[in-house]
């Protein structure tokens, strides 16, 4: 986990990943492309950095809620 301060500009990079088309729908099985893109690119993109930061938790796992 991340230690450095959650800036406005991670939240709004996390904000940009809860809204996408892919993120509305939570998936109900861990498989298809769009699970395994997210699961696959955190490292390159830093929307998904910046979503782990600022929730605690990756893009592709399920919300506990």
């Amino acid at each position: 986990m991340d230690t450095t301060p959650i800036t406005d500009r991670d939240r709004a990079m996390a904000q940009n990943v809860s809204s996408a088309p892919s993120a509305r729908a939570p998936p109900r099985t861990s498989a298809g492309v769009s699970y395994w893109f997210v699961k696959s690119s955190k490292r390159i993109l830093p929307v998904l950095q910046a979503y782990e930061k600022v929730h605690g938790r990756k893009a592709h796992e399920p919300d506990p809620a």
